[in-house]
């Protein structure tokens, strides 16, 4: 596969990853004693890595003030679908410019 379609559908992945981590936050907010998940990306030799992990510990006030954890999934909903709209737009972009090689080169 070409390396900037590799980024891209990495890009999707993670974007994914991150779209069902705040989701799952989001379905839990009022659970007792949840703690949430973080979706971290790190770089390795091979690609960058997205871990989930879940908080040790409910954080102070998320109970009392749900709303205040809510803002906070609905954004990162937000950034994801921004983020995964971002990489769908180099495939659809890397798509246009093979198609246009093509043509100079038939």
């Amino acid at each position: 596969m070409n390396p900037i379609m590799n980024i891209a559908v990495t890009g999707m992945r993670t974007a994914q990853t991150r779209i069902a981590v705040h989701t799952e936050n989001i379905v839990n907010i009022t659970t007792p004693d949840y703690a949430r998940l973080r979706a971290n990306q790190i770089s390795t030799t091979a690609g960058p890595l997205v871990r989930v992990q879940r908080d040790e510990k409910p954080r102070p006030g998320d109970q009392q003030y749900p709303g205040a954890g809510l803002a906070e999934e609905l954004v990162g909903l937000i950034r994801g679908k921004q983020e995964f709209k971002a990489s769908a737009t180099v495939i659809r972009t890397a798509n246009e410019m093979h198609g246009a090689l093509l043509d100079i080169l038939a």
